[in-house]
Formats: C-alpha cells, structure tokens, sequence
C-alpha cells in the first residue's frame, strides 16, 4: 500500500504584550497569517465592522464614535504621530489610538426677565 502525505497543518497561537497572535503554517511552502489588532479606543466605541483579527493582505479601518467628540483618525502610537487608515498583514501586529477632539458648543442664556439672551 502506497500512502503519501498531501499537506500537514500546523496551528499555534502565542500570546505577546496581552494579545494574541494565531499562525497557520502548511508544510507546502504557503503560509496563512493572521494578524491580531488592538484597538486603544480612548473613550470612544469601535465600529462592529473593525475585526480583531485578518488575514486579507490589507485592512481598511472603519471610524469609531464618541458622544461629544469629532474622531481626528487612526494612529500607530499614543503620541498621535503617524496616521494610519490601512493597516497591512506584512507589518504584523498592530495597535492603534484613536484620537478625538471635543466639540464646542455655545449655550445662550437669558439671565434677567426681559428676555435678553446672554452668551
């Protein structure tokens, strides 16, 4: 009896910095990574379409929202240095920092009974 095997799997997930990272490696040669995401949302909520995990070869980021706060975008650091809006499988892990900016509002008044508003 002749018995070949075709393709041997196999799966490790290894926990980094509180994450996890998930790796598949096919002994042919391909490797199917999936890449782990965390998201540092400062007060604000993700959008349900922001998987936690990809394995396309790029991602698209989808806006988080924040009651009473414009989102100002996506960043690769806390100090809110460079703006990311893609995040790509080839650079592996990733985190990234919402940044938010509040929104003013003007409240007018009326302080006394003739009706004159004050700002």
């Amino acid at each position: 009896m002749d018995v070949k095997i075709i393709a041997v799997a196999i799966i490790a997930v290894v926990a980094v910095g509180g994450g996890a990272a998930a790796f598949t490696f096919m002994d042919s040669g391909e490797k199917d990574q999936t890449v782990s995401i965390s998201y540092i949302l400062n007060g604000g909520t993700n959008d349900p379409d922001n998987a936690n995990h990809f394995t396309a070869d790029v991602m698209e980021l989808k806006d988080p929202s924040r009651d009473y706060y414009t989102f100002d975008g996506w960043y690769k650091e806390s100090t809110f240095e460079n703006k990311v809006t893609i995040l790509n499988k080839a650079d592996g892990k990733a985190t990234v920092y919402a940044k938010w900016t509040a929104i003013n509002y003007t409240i007018a008044y009326v302080l006394n009974e003739d009706g004159v508003a004050n700002t």
